[in-house]
């Protein structure tokens, strides 16, 4: 089966993705890079879904890491268009 990790520090966001995941894949939850990131390393999955606006913690950073790693990463964000990311 389909392993997929989510990454988001949002409840409600990461509840709603799994749900409809989880009849047809695998699915792991992480709320902090430091979760996502022990997961990825126990779990080897086939995709990551990575909210990159992480609270206090760097997703941008967890995102090279998994890219460095060969993972495919689907990238989400609730940075505004209007906003600039450094």
């Amino acid at each position: 089966m389909t392993r997929i990790l989510l990454i988001d520090d949002d409840r409600a966001i990461l509840a709603s993705i799994a749900t409809t995941l989880t009849e047809t894949y695998e699915v792991e939850r992480a709320m902090t890079v430091e979760q996502g990131r022990a997961l990825f390393h126990d779990h080897r999955p086939d995709l990551v879904v990575l909210e990159v606006a992480l609270g206090g913690d760097n997703g941008w950073s967890l995102l090279e890491d998994l890219v460095g790693l060969g993972a495919r990463v689907i990238v989400l964000s609730r940075y505004r268009a209007s906003e600039t990311i450094d």
